[in-house]
């Protein structure tokens, strides 16, 4: 199969089919979506207040490094997502790194969801045959209410502190922890009766960047293992799995030893509870992160394997054009040294140094956008390169 590279396109965008390389990945989310959809259809599992009960959680992790294309991969396929006419898709990327501090992120997915419903309600007239569906719209929006001051960030952390009258302390208390236990049902049929008022079977949303931001990172996922429970919710994170692995451990330590950062290395040291925390930290992410939903995005290595690619407006095809390249910057006549290290970067990376190749333009980017593991490649690249004779700067 041809696909074409072009050196202009180094930022995160939408690629048209011949210039998107991330192929099989698409095929497999596609996929795992139309699973879960046919799951929902054969759901009839209800309790008599019509409430599902089953409990799950369709989150997908669009694997990759930083640079690998990952932002870009999900630009590239909502138009295939929208095709499947079920599933209704949050009108933009949620990047928790740029929302504001304060603001709770449960609260933003509702404001999100409740922003799409009443873009319907806007084109209801008196007769509308949306009324009934509006009030038990307004009517879970309420449930939900009561049960947020349990969420953090939502209000202070003791909010009777200037109340002199037990009874009411007590009565407003009772009230916020049955809302607090109640939340997840609430949410559960609140997002129900926003689907169907939507006219689809799920909701699809994004979220960018939490495996950078660890605070936002354990918040989000513990959203999802709390609250994002529904199977009508399809939850996608774009991150490294490494990374959701050093914070699902920090999770357990935290959960285990409130004053976790002071005993953690004498805990390490001791072996007291390592193994423990291995244990439970893969048992976390096999609940929230299941296998079969970890999609990883191909390395370039991997895509020159796989498809015959072409850099738009040169002569040459992909391989041909880094010899070139390697040649012009390192004198390496054979071509074989750096190749294997180029081949290894993330993609943004690689279109970077295929579009500008030269020396200057190569220290820019490694001084800007390859991590340690990189380096470390391109030290041992350097030291064979040196010993070959054959080779000369």
């Amino acid at each position: 199969m041809k696909k074409i590279i072009n050196l202009e396109n180094t930022n995160t965008k939408s690629f048209k089919d011949n210039e998107f390389l991330q192929q099989s990945a698409k095929e497999e989310l596609i996929q795992i979506l139309k699973n879960n959809l046919d799951n929902i259809e054969k759901d009839t599992n209800t309790n008599k207040q019509g409430l599902e009960k089953t409990r799950v959680h369709n989150t997908i992790l669009i694997n990759g490094k930083r640079g690998f294309g990952k932002t870009s991969f999900i630009l590239s396929i909502t138009k295939e997502i929208e095709e499947l006419q079920k599933i209704h898709l949050f009108p933009n990327i949620i990047d928790p790194t740029i929302v504001e501090t304060k603001e709770n992120i449960f609260i933003l997915i509702v404001s999100i969801i409740k922003k799409e419903v009443e873009k319907c309600f806007r084109c209801c007239c008196d007769d509308c045959p949306l009324e009934k569906d509006k009030k038990d719209f307004q009517e879970a929006l309420k449930n939900i209410a009561k049960g947020i001051k349990v969420l953090d960030g939502v209000s202070k952390s003791s909010i009777y502190e200037d109340w002199n009258d037990t009874s009411i302390i007590l009565e407003e208390g009772l009230k916020n922890s049955i809302g607090g236990m109640d939340l997840e049902s609430s949410f559960r049929k609140f997002i129900d009766i926003s689907l169907k008022i939507l006219g689809a079977k799920a909701f699809f949303m994004v979220f960018d960047d939490i495996d950078t931001a660890t605070d936002k990172g354990e918040a989000i996922l513990e959203l999802i293992r709390k609250y994002f429970s529904s199977p009508k919710l399809f939850v996608v994170l774009l991150g490294d799995i490494d990374l959701f692995k050093i914070i699902i451990r920090n999770l357990q330590w935290k959960k285990l030893n409130p004053r976790y950062m002071k005993n953690y290395e004498e805990a390490l040291i001791k072996d007291i509870v390592a193994n423990e925390i291995d244990t439970l930290t893969e048992q976390y992410r096999d609940k929230i992160l299941r296998n079969e939903n970890v999609i990883h995005l191909k390395s370039v290595k991997e895509i020159v394997e796989e498809y015959n690619i072409e850099i738009k407006d040169k002569e040459d095809e992909l391989l041909k054009y880094l010899d070139k390249i390697i040649k012009n910057i390192f004198k390496d006549t054979k071509g074989i040294y750096f190749r294997e290290f180029f081949l290894s970067l993330p993609l943004r990376t690689f279109i970077q140094l295929l579009a500008k190749n030269d020396i200057k333009s190569l220290q820019y980017i490694f001084a800007n956008q390859i991590d340690i593991k990189y380096l470390k490649n391109l030290k041992s690249t350097l030291e064979a390169f040196i010993e070959d004779k054959d080779n000369k700067f």
